[in-house]
């Protein structure tokens, strides 16, 4: 049984079976950060998705994408660049 309704069985080795050795229970969230379709990013050692790293830094995830793949930006750059602050005149 499950540790409660949030979570649902996730394999380890997304390519092994649904066995006792390879399965564990997840949240959605931690399953999301587990699929062969996120974007993986390598910083100073530290491997985590684009969403990860956005939460971690406090950015939109949608800047991170834009940042490297359409402005072209290294992932050094990219994580490290602050966000402009749009100022709040009334």
């Amino acid at each position: 049984e499950p540790p409660s309704d949030q979570y649902s069985i996730e394999r380890r080795d997304v390519n092994g079976h649904y066995e006792k050795s390879n399965c564990y229970w997840a949240t959605q969230r931690e399953q999301c950060n587990n699929t062969r379709t996120n974007v993986r990013l390598d910083h100073n050692g530290v491997t985590q998705t684009l969403t990860q790293w956005a939460e971690q830094l406090g950015l939109n995830a949608k800047t991170l994408w834009t940042r490297i793949f359409t402005l072209g930006w290294t992932v050094e750059k990219a994580l490290t660049s602050p966000t402009r602050q749009l100022s709040k005149e009334a």
